[in-house]
């Protein structure tokens, strides 16, 4: 990080353990003076207690915690344990193992409007732990796990991946001892939504599911008056970093976001001035996706870039897949989807984000840090969304994007504060949709994808290299190149396979593509939709290979005959894909490593077609298609 940061929190924990009730305080950058500690004494008399849990989802190479009170990830607790295992958890950790993380913790956040109270309900504030979702009692209270493999211990025929979690919890409860009943930031009484979530998640092992996690929710209004205008967002706090390393892992992450991938098949290049060669058969898809990552990828732990067990060299994203008429956009910006990200600062001097005019200032004097239920409700429903992180030196950021053009409020007026925040700093953000209108009893059914994106970054001295001094951040060209060069291929890949796994593109339609930032409308006949229902279905495993095994003395050798798996026909594509085969080992049925992968060589049969033409022979190799 170019200028190390001027402000730094004083570290912080705190943990008060009864029974099977945990509760506990996260570490460093909070606002030490408003937090609220328990005595023990006071919680002794609560004749019961929520169950808080988590469970890490390590079917795939993404480790990712849930719980059922609202958060994602593990906040660096140690003291809640894997409802899996007992063992540790992890947080967001890619690959899993690795003990390279992506995130300190994420949350739900709901906002809406109830008589003449514009309210929030929380997972986490992420500064000063208000926290306001709890599941019941016992076993109540606890995660349900399913599994839709037959060898795992949570086998079910109700289950839709092969760990789904599923869990159900409140922001009704009332219990002074547990929940603030007086907001400690801005004094006002706390009030809540009266909301049910039934939170699933759900994680595949195949390839194609490995590298995300689907957060499926269903918010139900409880109370006896409508909620109108409600958002729903997912606020995250990345740390990306090596937790193993001894280095602080949250001061230089960033945050940003992407409008559009690209789909379709590829085809004959076109050439225009200016803009040179591209494909008339690819079309942008909107993504619509908010990502973070550490600004160089650590190339000082190790120089092993691609998909590193040594540096944190992915990006970690996330995208909206279903949020009601919210999704609906067409190539400009959704009115529906609000981006914001923010850098929290205890003593005031860094406490600032991209608005735009005329901005919203808390309680501090601060752009940054939303407190209290206004301003909360404010980030959930402004429909900005914000330019990337990588650009906050600027006053005018369209100069590093046209996509953010417009009217924002000017950057930190100390450069030195700026430039820190630019060359990457311990930033938040808040993903979210809305409005709905929610009457007493009514659902509304949320899907969000979080993903990581390997080999994000091209090598390990790109960060270096691009920018020298502070003064590269105000240069306009070397910011573009940086962010050319980072690869989101992986990204943007995952993004599409999540949306595609979520609900099969089974409708073909004519689409009207309008590739940026040339203006030409091209005409894709070829593009396959969704219906709107979901699908949860990924690509099919083809049959199970017959096998034998051999055991001997320290091993055992498996022999497989694949001709049908080889030949099956995918259900999703149509098509005859097989890649390879992957030998996976588990102890208990739900923890599996990888320990030996074959691939299938996509290799085309030629054959030497001698043909002797009177004037000798004449040799020539030949492509032979055989069905």
């Amino acid at each position: 990080m170019i200028g190390r940061r001027l402000c730094s929190s004083v570290a912080f924990f705190e943990a008060i353990i009864i029974a099977l009730f945990i509760f506990s305080i996260p570490q460093a950058r909070m606002k030490v003076a408003d937090t609220v500690h328990l005595p023990l004494s006071n919680l002794v008399g609560i004749p019961v207690l929520p169950n808080l849990e988590q469970c890490t989802h390590k079917t795939g190479r993404f480790w990712l915690t849930v719980s059922n009170y609202g958060i994602l990830g593990n906040r660096k607790d140690v003291l809640l344990r894997d409802c899996l295992t007992d063992g540790f958890t992890s947080s967001a950790e890619f690959p899993g193992g690795t003990n390279i993380e992506y995130l300190f913790q994420g949350a739900l956040w709901v906002g809406g409007i109830v008589g003449d109270d514009t309210l929030t309900s929380l997972g986490n504030d992420g500064w000063v732990n208000i926290r306001e979702f709890f599941p019941d009692e016992g076993v109540k209270g606890s995660i349900v796990k399913r599994s839709a493999r037959n060898t795992s211990p949570f086998y079910s025929p109700d289950a839709i991946s092969d760990l789904d979690l599923i869990a159900e919890y409140y922001d009704t409860l009332r219990d002074p001892q547990l929940v603030r009943i007086v907001d400690p930031e801005t004094g006002e009484p706390n009030k809540s939504l009266e909301l049910k979530i039934e939170q699933r998640s759900y994680s595949w092992a195949a390839d194609w599911g490995q590298d995300w996690v689907l957060l499926d929710y269903t918010i139900t209004n409880m109370g006896v008056e409508p909620i109108r205008k409600a958002y729903v967002g997912l606020f995250m706090d990345p740390d990306v970093g090596k937790t193993t390393d001894g280095k602080v892992t949250y001061d230089d992450d960033y945050c940003a976001f992407v409008t559009e991938g690209i789909y379709g098949p590829p085809g004959g290049f076109w050439f225009l001035p200016g803009v040179g060669f591209f494909d008339p058969g690819v079309c942008p898809e909107t993504l619509y996706m908010a990502y973070t990552f550490d600004n160089d990828g650590d190339p000082e732990s190790g120089d092993d870039f691609g998909l590193s067990t040594r540096n944190p060299t992915g990006a970690l994203g996330i995208r909206f897949l279903r949020a009601g008429e919210a999704l609906r956009s067409s190539f400009t910006f959704p009115a529906r989807i609000s981006f914001n990200w923010w850098i929290p600062d205890e003593f005031g001097f860094m406490d600032w984000g991209p608005q735009k005019i005329p901005g919203f200032k808390n309680i501090y004097g601060g752009r940054g840090h939303p407190i209290g239920d206004a301003m909360r409700y404010y980030y959930l429903s402004n429909r900005e969304i914000d330019y990337d992180q990588i650009a906050s030196a600027f006053s005018n950021p369209a100069r590093v994007d046209s996509l953010f053009a417009g009217f924002w409020m000017p950057p930190l007026q100390i450069p030195a504060y700026a430039f820190d925040i630019a060359d990457g700093a311990d930033c938040r953000f808040l993903l979210s949709a809305g409005p709905f209108d929610l009457d007493p009893g009514a659902s509304l059914p949320v899907t969000l994808a979080i993903f990581v994106g390997p080999r994000f970054h091209p090598y390990a001295g790109h960060f270096a290299e691009t920018f020298r001094t502070t003064g590269d951040f105000l240069d306009s060209a070397r910011i573009g190149m940086f962010r050319r060069n980072l690869r989101k291929e992986g990204l943007i890949g995952n993004a599409q396979m999540a949306r595609k796994v979520f609900d099969n593109e089974s409708i073909r339609s004519l689409v009207f593509c309008k590739l940026h930032p040339t203006g030409v409308v091209i005409n894709d006949s070829a593009r396959f939709h969704g219906d709107g229902i979901p699908d949860y279905k990924g690509p099919a495993p083809p049959p199970f290979p017959r096998m034998q095994f051999f055991a001997d003395e320290g091993e055992v050798t498996i022999r497989w005959f694949g001709r049908e798996t080889e030949e099956a026909i995918d259900p999703i594509t149509n098509q005859q894909d097989f890649e390879g085969y992957t030998i996976q080992m588990s102890p208990d049925g739900i923890n599996y490593t990888t320990i030996g992968y074959f691939d299938r060589v996509n290799w085309k049969p030629y054959f030497l077609n001698l043909d002797l033409n009177g004037d000798g022979i004449r040799e020539n190799w030949e492509f032979r298609w055989e069905p």
